[in-house]
């Protein structure tokens, strides 16, 4: 399904700051966006968000920032511990429960914000974080609507050369029991095959394009996180989740595929929709970048 958007006026820029908070003791760095012509007496609806696997905040997400604050409405965007502008170690490491931790300490700090109407907060992310967004919508009271992009709802196999990928891990395990620093793994390849996370869905395209604007990212995560991951289910939490949310899915999707999302959606009984696109993972943000952030709009203005 993809109707009913209506195009937003883009003809207003936003305001950016860079704002720092704790997340459990660890200093977590985000961006603020505002709208320009906001009136400072009027408190604004928000989101938070975050990136996707292994992302920083400069990559993908200011795209849709643009689009939200046009409409009225605050983005937060932050980097997880372990990435990016934000502490914590081992450097590149993914642990799903700590960045569901760190989008909540971004509500939290939604929350003090003069600028925003803390009785109007949201949560939307693509992928890793579209799952981290499903979870935070369920748990967190404070949530009032959620949008999830292809979002991650259960540990799939990596696209890269899993026989090679399982032999570094296993060594990792070995090494790191001995006092030795945990290795990492690139996550995306340029070839289907090589090792690597990710090695579809144009991923590595997609990448070369969007880090011209980030220059703390690192095209790699700790061996670790592929274990952490094996573990967090987002889909778990379909019978919590009680906000209006919307899914949106790429049709032609190997990493996170349309049909477990669709039939996420026909699982809740809070207010769902559901909208699916012709493309791929990656190549969603492409030529469907507008289409997805009209949507979004739409669903926040509706529900925020």
């Amino acid at each position: 399904m993809d109707a009913g958007a209506q195009p937003v006026d883009m003809t207003s820029k936003f305001n950016r700051k860079t704002v720092e908070f704790l997340s459990h003791g660890v200093k977590i760095e985000a961006y603020l966006y505002t709208p320009s012509s906001s009136d400072a007496s009027t408190p604004l609806p928000a989101v938070v968000t975050a990136p996707g696997f292994g992302g920083v905040k400069e990559m993908l997400i200011e795209s849709y920032a643009d689009y939200l604050t046009a409409a009225g409405i605050a983005c937060l965007s932050l980097d997880y511990r372990h990435f990016g502008g934000s502490d914590g170690m081992p450097r590149q490491h993914i642990d799903p429960v700590r960045q569901v931790e760190d989008m909540q300490a971004g509500i939290d700090y939604l929350e003090t914000a003069d600028e925003i109407d803390s009785a109007r907060i949201g949560v939307w992310g693509t992928s890793m974080s579209g799952g981290h967004t499903i979870t935070v919508a369920a748990i967190d009271s404070r949530i009032k609507a959620a949008v999830a992009i292809i979002p991650f709802l259960t540990a799939g196999k990596p696209s890269g050369d899993i026989r090679a990928i399982r032999r570094a891990a296993l060594l990792d395990t070995a090494k790191r029991l001995v006092g030795m620093r945990p290795g990492t793994i690139p996550i995306f390849a340029e070839s289907p095959g090589e090792f690597a996370v990710m090695a579809s869905d144009g991923g590595w395209e997609w990448m070369q394009n969007v880090v011209k604007d980030a220059p703390n990212y690192r095209n790699e995560v700790t061996l670790q996180s592929l274990f952490r991951l094996g573990g967090y289910l987002p889909e778990r939490h379909a019978g919590q989740l009680s906000v209006p949310t919307m899914l949106m899915a790429a049709k032609a999707d190997s990493i996170t595929p349309a049909e477990p999302i669709e039939a996420f959606a026909q699982k809740v009984s809070c207010a769902t929709e559901y909208i699916e696109y012709p493309e791929s993972h990656f190549e969603l943000f492409g030529e469907h970048l507008a289409g997805t952030a009209d949507q979004m709009v739409r669903w926040f203005k509706t529900h925020l």
